[in-house]
């Protein structure tokens, strides 16, 4: 199993963690009402994508995000206290389904370095493989940092089974407070395993085997 590299900005010392804290804790009480707060995560605008099927150099691949741990797989932003215990926020949530939002970001983003790849959602016919990522973190985390973590693989109609996974595991520190700065944050997350993998495209590391 590949290993990708842990990206980390330098530690500062902020009251984040404080203060989100209390946001959790404030949401979290029916005597204090709280406006609802809604975040998107990819506000990119997905621009026409063109393929060739008779371009010699171009491949299409198709991007399928596999369902998102139970944790994940609802509205509420998630912030983990310590190493077994999570917190949600009641009134901090994705404006949509965030299985839905990280296709969106990584289709971006992964389009926007190809120069020879058309990355596309789901599985199409044309296409000839197909990356997989199975996430298994993605949240806040207590310590002022934000995490994103899981497996990529490619695969084929032929070959649909993982030949192998390659992991990623991308933490970066907060530099503000606030929900508005830690989405922003996950968002760089993404961008960066999305380059991590083009990358390793490039490199033919995780191409599958002839």
């Amino acid at each position: 199993m590949k290993i990708m590299k842990v990206v980390k900005r330098p530690r500062r010392l902020f009251l984040f963690s404080t203060m989100l804290l209390s946001g959790f804790l404030l949401s979290c009480s029916t005597n204090l009402p709280s406006k609802s707060q809604y975040y998107v995560l990819n506000n990119q605008v997905v621009s026409e994508l063109k393929y060739d099927s008779e371009g010699a150099n171009t491949e299409l691949i198709s991007v399928i995000v596999k369902e998102l741990p139970r944790y994940l797989n609802q509205a509420n932003l998630v912030m983990q206290m310590d190493e077994h215990q999570l917190h949600y926020s009641h009134h901090h949530m994705w404006a949509e389904p965030l299985q839905r939002g990280l296709t969106k970001a990584f289709l971006a983003d992964l389009n926007s370095l190809a120069s020879n790849r058309v990355y596309v959602e789901g599985y199409q016919e044309l296409s000839l493989q197909v990356l997989y990522l199975d996430i298994e973190r993605f949240h806040v985390i207590e310590t002022s940092q934000v995490s994103l973590s899981g497996y990529y693989w490619l695969a084929t109609e032929e070959k649909p089974l993982p030949l192998t996974k390659y992991a990623f595991n991308i933490t970066l520190d907060l530099a503000k407070d606030g929900f508005s700065h830690a989405v922003e944050t996950m968002r760089e997350l993404v961008s960066l395993c999305a380059k991590q993998i083009a990358s390793q495209l490039d490199s033919g590391k995780s191409t599958l085997p002839q």
